[in-house]
């Protein structure tokens, strides 16, 4: 432990309890019963006024849907035969290094969903042990986890003393055995292919990292609030850690630590995920989530009361940075020297950052959706010298925004482009220009025992003319490109609606490099402007099988 304010139950799987037939019985009919649907309308908070993208009928399609999206929209048989192409999981032998986190307060039913499915085959490779944290005053066993996947070795209950909030998730982590975290609150279903995509990234990364899978709106606030120094010292903005978040263990039990030299409060330990992000200091890496919503229960932010409590933490962790910032080892006492604090990123280059992907997670399948075609207008500025600047530079941001920019915000992100559904587009909000592109990040090669691969894409007549002045390129890499010297055919679709075409064009061997080194990158990108928006229903790699 780190000697902090506040006592977590020690982490260990606790042995089955007895009980009846009756009982066991009782518990998988709540469960089934419990589980018939998932995908609920978007909740948006007051603040932005929004309504709901999703309406109830889709809440069954999780169930419903295919594992993989289609491998073609057309009818033609020839194409029927193509495979819609993703990673090979990790072997069976790969050495789980992740610890799940679940937070229980009032959604048990919720919770059993998120740990049947953390604790499921598909992950095998990946969660080494599901911590349910159980901030509820009524103790958990492990027989109330008996209608799960879960086995007593991988499952661990924590029945906290206290309800510790949003602390213990930090807790949990900082005392796993596993190198990375991933946690969630119990209101959300995050996909295995989307944790499986999460830890392909930050398994990757070189530095102890944090990623966060956030809904349009919550994604909006966060690219709102980002905020950066002229003198390069401040470089922050604020990202949730509910809806899913992969964290490098290391960098929780650093947080811990920061949060005790700073001797916080217990009511900001409570309230740490938003201290997480501010004082890290360093721009989230934020992606469009599936947005799978469980609902249920009693929600812990409700109405003015929860929002204003929201706003009193995040301004004072935006006070905690402004003032660890300018210390100076003299005024801040000994034991906050620049040598020793921990978590917060130091000094970057002043200015602006430079332009980064905005990024989407798959749904149905384990990849990362990539562009570089700019979501907000240039009238969005980030230039402000005191943290504490936060949230009132996001209301100087939504007012240049305007009301339509916001509603076509979240009405078209970028997940949409990997959702699996034909009735669904990211669009751009301006013309697209030189340069832009689109990726799919395949996260491993998937060219292996394929004879014949293809680049494929469902767009409207608009899109079809943008794509026509591409250039489509593979990597293995991320670094070294080759161009493909197939042509784009296009064929349109018989779908209800718009006019939307089923684009295509073939890697083979032209496009997998020297020596058939293989492709895990696939894009477009633009080589002039055009008078016309991207419009992007659908992005997928598909090829035969050899």
């Amino acid at each position: 432990m780190f000697g902090l304010k506040g006592t977590a139950a020690t982490i260990s799987p606790l042995p089955p309890a007895r009980c009846t037939a009756l009982s066991v019985l009782f518990l998988i009919v709540a469960f089934i019963l419990g589980s018939a649907s998932v995908r609920g309308p978007h909740q948006w908070s007051r603040f932005w006024g929004i309504r709901p993208l999703f309406d109830p009928s889709n809440q069954n399609r999780i169930e419903t849907q295919p594992p993989l999206p289609p491998s073609s929209y057309l009818k033609n048989a020839r194409v029927q035969q193509l495979k819609n192409l993703h990673a090979h999981r990790d072997a069976p032998g790969s050495v789980a290094d992740t610890t799940a986190v679940v937070l229980n307060w009032s959604r048990f039913q919720n919770v059993q969903r998120i740990a049947s499915l953390l604790c499921g085959s598909n992950l095998n490779a990946i969660v080494k042990h599901v911590v349910v944290w159980n901030n509820n005053p009524q103790s958990l066993v492990y027989a109330d986890f008996l209608p799960t996947t879960c086995s007593e070795e991988k499952l661990q209950i924590v029945n906290s003393p206290e309800n510790l909030y949003f602390h213990a998730r930090f807790l949990a982590c900082a005392q796993s055995s596993t190198a990375y975290c991933f946690t969630q609150d119990d209101d959300y279903l995050v996909l295995p292919e989307i944790i499986e995509t999460l830890h392909a990234r930050i398994t990757a990364l070189e530095r102890p990292s944090a990623l966060h899978l956030l809904p349009p709106h919550e994604r909006l606030s966060s690219d709102l609030r980002a905020v950066y120094s002229s003198n390069g010292t401040l470089h922050t903005s604020f990202a949730w850690l509910g809806h899913g978040t992969m964290m490098t263990r290391s960098l929780a039990s650093e947080f811990l630590s920061l949060l005790q030299l700073m001797d916080a409060t217990d009511d900001e330990l409570k309230m740490a995920d938003n201290y997480f992000a501010i004082l890290r200091n360093t721009p989230p890496e934020i992606w469009f989530d599936q947005g799978i919503e469980l609902g249920g229960g009693q929600a812990f932010t409700v109405g003015l009361e929860g929002h204003e409590r929201n706003k009193k933490h995040i301004l004072r962790a935006c006070y905690y940075l402004d003032s660890l910032l300018s210390c100076d080892g003299t005024d801040c006492g000994k034991k906050m020297t620049d040598r020793n604090i921990p978590f917060i990123s130091p000094s970057s280059e002043t200015g602006t950052p430079k332009q980064t992907l905005d990024l989407a997670a798959c749904f149905g399948r384990p990849c990362l959706f990539e562009t570089t075609i700019p979501l907000l207008p240039e009238s969005i500025v980030h230039s402000r010298d005191r943290a504490q600047d936060l949230l009132a530079l996001e209301e100087d941001n939504l007012r240049a925004l305007g009301e339509d920019n916001k509603i076509h915000y979240l009405s078209y992100p970028p997940s949409f482009a990997v959702d699996g559904r034909p009735d669904t587009a990211f669009r751009s909000f301006q013309n697209a220009v030189q340069d832009n592109a689109i990726t799919l990040d395949m996260l491993r090669d998937v060219c292996v025992g394929h004879s014949h691969i293809q680049i494929a894409l469902l767009v409207d007549g608009a899109t079809e003319g943008i794509l026509r002045a591409c250039t489509f390129q593979t990597s293995i890499d991320g670094d070294s490109w080759n161009t493909l010297r197939d042509e784009l055919t296009c064929v349109h679709v018989d779908m209800t609606g718009d006019q939307i075409l089923e684009c295509s064009v073939g890697a083979d061997g032209s496009g997998l490099g020297p020596s058939g080194q293989g492709a895990r990158y696939f894009r477009a990108i633009l080589t002039e402007d055009k008078e016309a928006k991207w419009a992007v229903y659908e992005m997928w790699v598909r090829g035969y099988e050899d």
